[in-house]
């Protein structure tokens, strides 16, 4: 399957170099989560929300890198943690929902 996120995209949206090692596993990363949601007969390049779906994955993933301590910290300076816990299959099975089988919900 094509990859929905590319290190150049992702690169591009957080202004970072696109070869840098960090950005290269984190688009593996989100792929890897992303495809394993979504069903198999349908080609998934060219569905925007399964793309969106891999580019916001890929930014929790990167900005977990290398966030202080692995955690978000907002604005405000709080720190929110388990970014990465359970909570991120909601959001990944939430994101793809259009193109993801049935029986893997």
């Amino acid at each position: 399957m094509t990859p929905l996120v590319t290190p150049e995209e992702l690169g591009e949206a957080l202004h970072v170099s696109p070869t840098a090692e960090k950005v290269v596993l984190t688009c593996d990363a989100a792929n890897g989560v992303i495809i394993a949601y979504l069903d198999p007969a349908i080609d998934h390049a060219n569905h925007p929300w399964d793309k969106a779906a891999a580019l916001t994955l890929a930014i929790d993933i990167y900005q977990n890198f290398t966030a202080s301590g692995g955690e978000l910290v907002g604005v405000d300076g709080v720190v929110y943690p388990f970014r990465m816990g359970p909570a991120i299959y909601t959001r990944v099975a939430g994101l793809t929902g259009q193109c993801t089988p049935l029986e893997a919900q």
